[in-house]
């Protein structure tokens, strides 16, 4: 049975939190509507969604986070996750909703004694952030969808300024990846790899001619770039350390590590 907590209409939105079972819920709409994001009540550390175990996985491209931006809170479980992990790192997060940052507040546990909460349009605030990031987490949803033009050069690039030679750009996508729907996802690649610098990905769906969660992760150049081999490792290494953040599918997610060639530009990066 679902206990409803909370259900507001914002400027943009319905905003409904929720339980079920021992889980804690976002939802943008009515009942019909998927989660946008979720907690465990009685496991603090537990990442309930796969998407949200791969996006731990950061450490295997970058062991130590300084400074975090994410574009999009939601429930505010990268934030934590980040404070959680890495615990000298500084925090910002920027989200449209200001209702959004309310329930990320009241409900799950954000803090501004830990984050700093920008609401705003990312699309238009940019500009005012020092470009100081070893790590963005592109996060960003509205309707079922990242916002119009967040996964368009002219954005990607935005954020590629805001990273530091060897930062990290995360995002989470949905996305189909072979066959023809996957036109959408081939140019994203083309452009991160324009913008960026090597890509890689991590799968969290198994079905890869239907729309499915996925993980891309971009290391601005110049940097040495790591060997899906040893990226993979570490990521085994960091379930093993952590393992209250995992659920089964624990096991899948190190060897769902890809690379992704975007031609040219391949030949000129290191790989260690």
């Amino acid at each position: 049975m679902t206990k409803i907590l909370f259900r507001q209409e914002s400027t943009f939105q319905t905003v409904c939190v929720g339980e079920r079972q021992n889980v804690r819920f976002l939802r943008f709409g009515d009942a019909s509507a998927g989660w946008q994001g979720a907690c465990v009540l009685d496991q603090p550390k537990r990442l309930y969604f796969p998407y949200q175990q791969a996006f731990s996985l950061h450490t295997a491209w970058l062991p130590t986070v300084e400074n975090f931006l994410s574009i999009g809170v939601g429930t505010g479980t990268a934030l934590n996750h980040i404070h959680w992990r890495h615990k000298a790192a500084n925090l910002t997060g920027i989200e449209l909703d200001g209702m959004v940052l309310y329930v990320a507040e009241r409900y799950f546990g954000l803090s501004r004694e830990t984050v700093q909460l920008i609401e705003a349009d990312a699309r238009t605030c940019l500009d005012q952030l020092d470009p100081s990031y070893d790590l963005i987490f592109l996060d960003a949803y509205y309707q079922e969808d990242t916002p119009s033009g967040m996964l368009q050069e002219t954005f990607l690039k935005q954020l590629a300024d805001l990273l530091i030679p060897g930062g990290v750009l995360a995002i989470n996508a949905i996305m189909t990846t072979l066959g023809k729907s996957s036109s959408r996802y081939h140019k994203l690649c083309r452009e991160l790899s324009r913008t960026v610098g090597p890509t890689f990905r991590i799968d969290v769906g198994i079905l890869p001619f239907s729309e499915h969660n996925l993980l891309l992760y971009a290391i601005k150049m110049p940097a040495f770039i790591p060997s899906v081999e040893s990226l993979r490792a570490r990521a085994r290494a960091e379930i093993a350390q952590n393992p209250d953040v995992y659920g089964p599918f624990r096991d899948a997610l190190p060897t769902r590590i890809k690379a992704i060639d975007t031609a040219a530009h391949r030949s000129a990066w290191p790989i260690r």
